[in-house]
């Protein structure tokens, strides 16, 4: 969790440097939330993510109900899929 907010912060720094990158940041969050977020307010909300938030996100994502399967090619029989798609995971 570390590295990845070190990476995104590295990764905002390297960005920020385009004009165009600052025109679309601003201009979406704006459009989005209605406000713009600074950048020292977007690292702050960076170092408060915890490691929960991220388990309870991927909780609501990754939902077998959401799963979908798509295969290229032909098959002859469709049901080992089906049941790859109804198998739950923990």
């Amino acid at each position: 969790l570390k590295k990845s907010k070190e990476m995104e912060k590295g990764r905002l720094a390297l960005r920020s440097e385009s004009t165009n990158f600052l025109a679309e940041y601003f201009g979406i969050k704006y459009v989005l939330d209605g406000k713009v977020e600074t950048f020292d307010e977007y690292l702050k909300n960076i170092n408060t993510v915890t490691a929960e938030d991220i388990l309870e996100v991927a909780n609501e994502l990754f939902r077998p109900e959401r799963f979908n399967l798509q295969i290229v090619g032909e098959f002859k029989d469709k049901k080992p899929f089906e049941e790859l798609l109804k198998k739950t995971y923990p």
